[in-house]
């Protein structure tokens, strides 16, 4: 069996997996239990198929995040454009909450999307459209600012 093979098969055992799982304070699975796991088994030339395909896909993805990754939108200032301080578009800037600390009374409907950990599955940003806040959330350097644009 080619491991590359083996390798992207088992990530479709991942459910499998977790269910054998042994319960402590981390799941595992037990190398007894490994050895009862049955995988599909085609002929070599057709697993290098299936490799190839799959590491050509991975490409596209690979070149499709190193894009995503380094795209920083343009905007042209014009000089002629009014130029304020932050602190006259803003209603606050606050330092907090953030996370957990933010309560269901702190978000409201159809705003900018509050983004937490578990809205980043496998390096993909995945927003609830139930929490939004009508607040910008910069971080830059060590700080962290939350930013209410006032009305105009």
């Amino acid at each position: 069996m080619l491991p590359k093979f083996l390798f992207f098969v088992a990530s479709r055992f991942k459910d499998e997996l977790l269910r054998l799982s042994g319960k402590t304070s981390f799941d595992f699975v037990s190398v007894g239990t490994l050895k009862t796991i049955q995988v599909p088994v085609p002929p070599i030339a057709i697993q290098q198929e299936i490799v190839t395909e799959i590491e050509g896909y991975q490409k596209v993805i690979n070149g499709a995040r190193a894009v995503i990754d380094n795209y920083r939108p343009h905007i042209a200032i014009s000089p002629d454009w009014e130029m304020v301080k932050l602190s006259d578009v803003c209603e606050g800037i606050l330092t907090g909450p953030f996370g957990t600390s933010l309560h269901q009374s702190d978000y409201v409907l159809d705003e900018i999307p509050v983004i937490n950990p578990q809205n980043i599955v496998d390096g993909i940003i995945i927003p609830d459209k139930t929490k939004t806040q009508g607040y910008f959330i910069l971080n830059r350097s060590l700080s962290v600012l939350r930013l209410k644009l006032a009305s105009r």
